[in-house]
């Protein structure tokens, strides 16, 4: 599809266009940099998509827009680095209304939402309304606005397992709904 690393060429396109046509199958992205220019990256359910670890593959994201916007249910993000290289993207993931069955698994992500406040707050990952049955595990978050925030009337079913928030200038973990339960944090570190 196109996705050429270390080219220091914009590869939102073709990352958009392997997503797509990845319905029901895995995405694996190679070694190296790649790099999202002000755009948000849909990603499609029933899709899992792999780097080849956290610090190995490294997805360089510049400008507001940028972002990996979870849409679909079924939907697994692994083994990569999303870093906010000019720290203008609000968000690295985004988990959009009633998505379930979603996972964050090895991750490094980081400067996102960096000069935002809370009239409108950029985090790491951005958890919608009345999401459910997801996990974030083995992660680090660092040098965001918040590193996980999740927002709405209900979170229901939520696991955090090994998550390790740093430098992050509010919070690194942060919810803000009224009826959410069942949300389980297990080997997590805030600092």
């Amino acid at each position: 599809y196109g996705v050429v690393p270390d080219d220091g060429i914009d590869d939102s396109a073709a990352l958009q266009a392997a997503l797509n046509a990845g319905v029901r199958k895995i995405i694996q992205l190679p070694e190296g940099e790649i790099n999202v220019v002000n755009t948000t990256i849909t990603i499609p359910g029933d899709l899992e998509f792999s780097g080849t670890g956290r610090t190995t593959t490294e997805i360089n994201m510049t400008g507001p827009l940028s972002k990996f916007l979870i849409t679909g249910n079924r939907v697994i993000i692994r083994d990569m680095f999303l870093h906010a290289t000019d720290y203008t993207s609000l968000h690295g993931i985004y988990v959009n209304d009633d998505v379930h069955y979603w996972e964050i698994d090895n991750c490094w992500i980081k400067g996102f939402g960096k000069n935002t406040n809370w009239g409108s707050p950029g985090a790491g990952i951005y958890i919608s309304d009345s999401c459910y049955i997801g996990s974030i595990s083995n992660c680090l978050i660092d040098t965001c606005f918040i590193g996980v925030y999740g927002y709405g009337s209900s979170l229901n079913a939520l696991s955090l397992y090994n998550l390790r928030t740093n430098v992050n200038i509010q919070d690194g973990i942060y919810f803000e709904a009224p009826s959410s339960h069942g949300i389980v944090l297990s080997g997590c570190f805030a600092e």
